[in-house]
Parts: structure tokens; C-alpha cells; sequence
């Protein structure tokens, strides 16, 4: 028996399947917008090719960025298996872990990945306020929802088309579109040089650091106290400034229960600041005579992890003998000749690292170790012990003004997300003052198009 041929819907009939029913609108919107499924004004492409010419543009997923479109492009010179074709003013979604939020228009012809889908726009609608709506959260959860896979999730293009999508008249369009990119040029700018202010922390600390062991923060310190910095300072070794040899911790099997002794693990320290919310539980009496027991004053470094984090350190400031150490940190004690605050500090800076990294040693596949020897053999300066007062004190005003001032700008940046977030909510609910009432409505546009007599 022949298969029965589908029957073609009327225009009045695809302008209902079009609009979505206004109890089903997820927000309100001006009167002369409607409600539709975006698959009723885009169209994917199913053009595809096989080519691997090295004069073609390629785009896969790893050239957009989240959020921020398509950033680079390769060649198809490399690739094998079948593309898709795209050309400029076409709109490509990456629908492998829609999470991710991969689109952008294309502005170059090209071929890419068959995990991005290629839409057409359709006479009603742009292009780039298309892209926009898919970075809104409502699209970003229904394509996160409606995903399948546990490892790979996709989303089908079925999906895509059903989601919800909010269309004001064309022209609504191109101004929302110029609006936004208008506001976000704006924020761009204020975010390039915010971004610039918490890179650049690093190494301003580093900078502060160097100058507050070089002399410089205490000079005028030293002219007051006629202080000679050439009798007082004197290079040695850390073993030189503490009571005696950096002592190893102790690992044993941690318990999920509440017992009365609390053994750090390295994220304790892995910041560069003590964090006593970092331990866990053993069930072993340990002797309070242990060397074991922490005391304020104490610093621990770390003797094994990554290469770039091996020999990081910080000074402890938990309660007597609140909490033990593992084995993959040692203990250091300062003698009477150091202030162990100035200690701690020396050993963050460049060269000290720089020396734990060069000197740590360990097998391919293992983390990097520094031994006993090498941390004691660390050089130091070592000034009188009222200027090591004097330069500890300064650089935890000077950090932490730094430290302050990057937080600040970070969380600028955090609060500038956020105002894209609502400037475009807004904007997709004609709420940015540029929907003109007295333009036709996009729902008589739409059925313009569906019947035959758009333009006319």
C-alpha cells in the first residue's frame, strides 16, 4: 500500500503551528510582537561537502568561545569527514553541550563540524537579534533541558526550533540589535581595562615583594634609625633563621567521623595563605609533645605537588596545637634571629620558587619533590629583626591594598555580567525604549511571509 502523502499546511494553518498560544508566553511583551517558535523563522541548512582544500575556512567548536562567538578559524585541510557548508549572514549553533553557549553569524563562507548547526534566517526575522536570543538564559536551559547524552549531550535541531522566541517587527529588530551592540561596546572597554587591573596583580605583588626585600620599602625606615644597610643585612641559607632541620608530616588513613585531632591537607596552604577549613579527621593520639602540633608562628610549605606549585608555602595562624600536618608538607620554626612573618614572605618570592622548582626533583608521572636538604639550603637575606618588623608590616599593608583593589575589579567584572544579562532580558522584552507602537505588527509580517505576500 502506497505511503499517504502529508498534507500541506494552509498559511493560516502554519501561522497557528507559528505562534505560541499567549497563556503558554513565558513573560509579556509590546502588543505589536508575538510569540512563535523559533523554527518558524529560521531554516537549517543541509548543504554539505567533502572538501579538504586548504584555501577553505574551517570553523569546529574548539574555534568559538563560550559566549563570545567565533574567535579563530583553521583550514579543512586537515579534516575527513563530512561538513557543513555556511556563508556570511548565516547563523551557527554548536548544539554538542549546549551549556557551553557556541554561536555567532557568520561573516566569512566556510565549511564546519556537523556538531554546529547552520540556520538561514527567514524574511521576518535577523540574523544577529537571533543571536542574541540564543544568549539568553530561557534558550540556554531549554537547550540544556532538552539535550540527550550523559557524556556528549546534543541537542537536536527538532529541539531548537521548538524553543519559544520572543519576535518584535523588523525593524525593532535592527534597532535592538544596534542598541545592545552600542551598551556593550561600552561595557567591552570597561571590562578590557578591569581585566587588565587582576592580571596584572600578580605581578605587580611580585614587584612589591622584590622592592620590599631588596630595601627599598625600608630605606627611609633606615635613614631615621641611621640603620647602614650594608652592616645589617647578610645573605645565608634558611637554615641559618631557623631553630633546626624543616621537619616532614604525618599521612595516616583519615576517618569520616569527629575525633579530636585534625590533620591538614595541602589545599590548606596551596593559596599562599593559611585556610583552616582544609583537613581532615584521624583517629590516633598524637603526643603533645609531638613536633607534629602546630603553633602560631609556624610555617608550612608544601615539599611535593605540581611543578608550578611544589615549595609553596604559607605562615600559620591557627590555634596552638589546633590542628597536625601531613606528610607532604614540612614544618619550619624560625629561630631568634627571624621574624617568622618576614620569613614566610621571603619564601614567595620569584627566586625562592624559582630555586624550589629548579632544584625539586621526581620520576616521570610522579609530582615534583623538594627534600630537607634543598629547603634548608633556600637563600635568604636576612636584615636586623627590627627591620624584618618593619618590612613584614609594610608589605601587609601594601598586599593587602593590592589584594583589595584586585577583589574590586574582579568583582566589577562579575557585576558587568551580570548587566549584560539584564540588558538583553530587557531587550527582549521591548524594554531598552525603541519599539515604535505604530510599526505593523511582526505577527502580520509573519503571516505575510507564510502566505505568499510579503513586500507586497
Amino acid at each position: 500500500m502506497a505511503a499517504r502523502k502529508k498534507r500541506v499546511l494552509t498559511p493560516e494553518e502554519q501561522l497557528e503551528a507559528a505562534l505560541v498560544p499567549e497563556s503558554e508566553w513565558p513573560y509579556e511583551v509590546p502588543e505589536n510582537w508575538c510569540w512563535v517558535r523559533l523554527g518558524s523563522c529560521v531554516s537549517k541548512s543541509t548543504t554539505k561537502s567533502n572538501t579538504n582544500d586548504s584555501n577553505v575556512l574551517y570553523i569546529g567548536l574548539e574555534n568559538f568561545e563560550s559566549g563570545a562567538g567565533i574567535t579563530s578559524y583553521a583550514d579543512a585541510s586537515g579534516t575527513k569527514s563530512v561538513k557543513s557548508v555556511f556563508y556570511p549572514g548565516q547563523i551557527l549553533y554548536g548544539r554538542l553541550r549546549p551549556y557551553l553557549n557556541k554561536h555567532d553569524v557568520a561573516k566569512v563562507e566556510g565549511v564546519c563540524s556537523t556538531d554546529i548547526l547552520v540556520y538561514e534566517a527567514s524574511g521576518c526575522v535577523e540574523a544577529q537579534y537571533v543571536n542574541l536570543f540564543l544568549d539568553t538564559k530561557e534558550f540556554i536551559e531549554h537547550s540544556v533541558g532538552h539535550s540527550k547524552g550523559i557524556n556528549l549531550p546534543r541537542v537536536s535541531p527538532t529541539e531548537i526550533e521548538a524553543a519559544f522566541f520572543p519576535l518584535p517587527p523588523l525593524h525593532e529588530q535592527r534597532r535592538i540589535a544596534s542598541r545592545i551592540e552600542w551598551l556593550f561596546s561600552k561595557l567591552d572597554a570597561a571590562e578590557t581595562v578591569l581585566r587588565k587591573v587582576v592580571d596584572g596583580s600578580e605581578q605587580r605583588q611580585v614587584a612589591i615583594l622584590h622592592r620590599a626585600l631588596d630595601g627599598g620599602i625600608t630605606k627611609s625606615w633606615r635613614v631615621q634609625n641611621s640603620v647602614s644597610k650594608s652592616a645589617t643585612w647578610k645573605e645565608c641559607r634558611l637554615i641559618d633563621a631557623l631553630k633546626g632541620k624543616p621537619r616532614n608530616g604525618y599521612s595516616p588513613k583519615p576517618v569520616d567521623y569527629e575525633t579530636s585531632v585534625k590533620n591538614l591537607v595541602l589545599t590548606a596552604v596551596t593559596s599562599g595563605t593559611f585556610k583552616p577549613e582544609y583537613f581532615k579527621y584521624i583517629d590516633e593520639e598524637i603526643p603533645d609533645e609531638s613536633h607534629l602540633w602546630l603553633m602560631p608562628g609556624d610555617i608550612l610549605l608544601q615539599r611535593s605537588n605540581s611543578l608550578e606549585k611544589v615549595g609553596t608555602s604559607a605562615l600559620y595562624t591557627g590555634g596552638p596545637r589546633e590542628f597536625i600536618y601531613p606528610d607532604l608538607m614540612m614544618k619550619l620554626q624560625v629561630n631568634n634571629a627571624a621574624y617568622a612573618p618576614f620569613i614566610a614572605y621571603q619564601l614567595k618570592t620569584f627566586n625562592v620558587m624559582n630555586y624550589l622548582r629548579t632544584n625539586a626533583t621526581g620520576t616521570a608521572g610522579n609530582m615534583p619533590k623538594v627534600n630537607q636538604v634543598t629547603v634548608s639550603n633556600i637563600p635568604i637575606v636576612l636584615p636586623s629583626y627590627q627591620e624584618q618588623i618593619e618590612i613584614a608590616g609594610s608589605l601587609d599593608l601594601l598586599l593587602t591594598k593590592e589584594m583589595t583593589f584586585a577583589n574590586a575589579a574582579s568583582a566589577v567584572l562579575y557585576d558587568l555580567k551580570k548587566i549584560r544579562r539584564i540588558i538583553l532580558s530587557r531587550a527582549l522584552r521591548g524594554e531598552l525604549g525603541t519599539n515604535d507602537t505604530n510599526e505593523p505588527s511582526s505577527k502580520e509580517l509573519l503571516a505575510n511571509i507564510l502566505s505568499g505576500n510579503a513586500g507586497k
